[in-house]
């Protein structure tokens, strides 16, 4: 057993050094928004699920080592990308904090920041789930299929059909 534990450790440990170098020098390439240490934990990432699936006796590589390392890698730092930042949000600051919000991302005039305070908070009179729709999507920057989930909807297509009539609408009241 010793033995055994010794080749897996000696192979896993080739095939780290072998491809390290082209899988760390082709995505910093490719990907030149990522920094080094964020490959590096994605590249080991990668290996630790290439020994845990060849622990699995069903598995089979239908690729080589390189090919499959590197989709892991690219799936890894896909998902790192559509991360969104997530702010923490008091729903009583939410008002106070729509102008930074707005101011931010439009750089507009005080004059416009004061109307879209008062427009959103005419939808969220209004009822419905418009305000909160807005809110979620572009403030706290939630996705859509999350939305979907926490407010009820069957899924997120139907949420971005009402975002969209939620923000025509929203537009409308600005004219």
């Amino acid at each position: 057993m010793l033995l055994y534990v010794r080749v897996i450790n000696s192979v896993l440990n080739q095939i780290y050094e072998q491809h390290r170098s082209y899988t760390l020098n082709y995505f910093s390439r490719s990907w030149s928004n990522i920094d080094e240490e964020t490959l590096v934990d994605a590249y080991q990432n990668s290996m630790i699920n290439l020994l845990e699936k060849s622990r699995d006796s069903s598995f089979e590589l239908t690729c080589n080592v390189q090919t499959y390392l590197n989709s892991i890698v690219l799936n890894q730092l896909r998902n790192i990308k559509k991360k969104p930042v997530l702010v923490p949000v008091n729903d009583n600051d939410i008002d106070e904090n729509i102008k930074d919000w707005y101011d931010e991302f439009n750089d507009v005039g005080e004059e416009r920041i004061k109307l879209l305070e008062e427009k959103l908070n005419k939808l969220k009179e209004m009822g419905g789930n418009c305000y909160e729709i807005i809110m979620r999507y572009w403030y706290k920057q939630q996705r859509l299929s999350q939305i979907a989930k926490e407010m009820g909807y069957t899924n997120a297509d139907n949420v971005a059909n009402q975002k969209s009539r939620c923000q025509r609408k929203l537009k409308s009241m600005m004219i």
